[in-house]
């Protein structure tokens, strides 16, 4: 890994830099210049490498999008820092779908107040944090939120729709309980732990192959939210900020240059996806 403002490997750069250029979809952001492999992440003795993460995601992807993960619907990812959080935002980013990230260890009514808000009906977790998140039980099926490539204006405030202004205010009243009851009102995720045998067993009969628009319930476009991100303001209630698959490619060209990323950095993932 060369040094910060180093100019050693121009090439490298301008190579990602290229690939960069050419899209601005996350999950062809998140592939961007990288050599199947070569070693994606690492956490100690753990290792992975772009293929085995390319591939690992895109069995957990079909296994979302098999429940209904798409382009304008929302996962929530509560997975605390590691190799199951970098797996989670591929699988989540190929479906389509919009990664809406929560720390595991933020109390229970937060977590529902984001996932009621968001209108989520789906997430991803491990076993380890599974027991302490709200709003478990199987989601009430419903038509999915579609996002039409020149529907930007839609979120273009950057302020997250309000799909369950009742089920907010529901959470809001439990927030002043403390008998450790569900948070969530009449809301309910679809709970899915990456290390549940279970689930594991399923995703491995799912196809490693690359996912793309002919395997979504619909075309995934630049006007699309990629990722939602909440953060409490001064009022401490979760307000949530939408960023575009549109708005991507800029961000990505910026820290490339900026901070002189090459295929031959490491990044150390400091903080949470939050």
């Amino acid at each position: 890994m060369t040094g910060f403002g180093d100019d050693t490997v121009p090439e490298a750069r301008r190579s990602v830099r290229a690939d960069v250029a050419q899209t601005g979809l996350l999950p062809e952001l998140l592939q961007a210049g990288t050599a199947p492999d070569a070693v994606a992440l690492r956490d100690g003795e753990r290792s992975m490498t772009y293929r085995e993460l390319d591939e690992a995601s895109s069995r957990w992807a079909r296994e979302l999008m098999a429940d209904g993960a798409g382009p304008g619907e929302f996962v929530v990812v509560a997975v605390p820092r590691s190799p199951e959080s970098v797996l989670a935002l591929w699988a989540v980013a190929k479906t389509g779908a919009c990664f809406v990230p929560v720390d595991p260890v933020e109390p229970a009514c937060r977590i529902a107040a984001v996932i009621a808000d968001s209108g989520a009906r789906q997430g991803l977790t491990i076993a380890t944090v599974r027991p302490s998140l709200p709003c478990s039980g199987e989601f009430t099926p419903r038509q999915g939120v579609g996002v039409a490539a020149g529907d930007a204006a839609r979120y273009g405030t950057g302020i997250a729709p309000r799909r369950g202004a009742d089920d907010a205010a529901q959470c809001d009243i439990a927030a002043a309980r403390s008998d450790g009851a569900d948070h969530c009102g009449r809301h309910r995720i679809d709970w899915l732990a990456l290390d549940d045998p279970r689930a594991v067993g399923r995703a491995a009969r799912q196809a490693g192959s690359p996912v793309g628009n002919a395997d979504r319930a619909r075309a995934l476009r630049p006007g699309h939210p990629a990722y939602l991100i909440y953060a409490s303001g001064s009022t401490g209630t979760p307000k949530g900020v939408v960023v575009t698959h549109r708005e991507l490619g800029a961000l990505t060209g910026y820290i490339i240059d900026h901070y002189g990323v090459h295929d031959e950095s490491v990044v150390f993932p400091i903080s949470g996806f939050t």
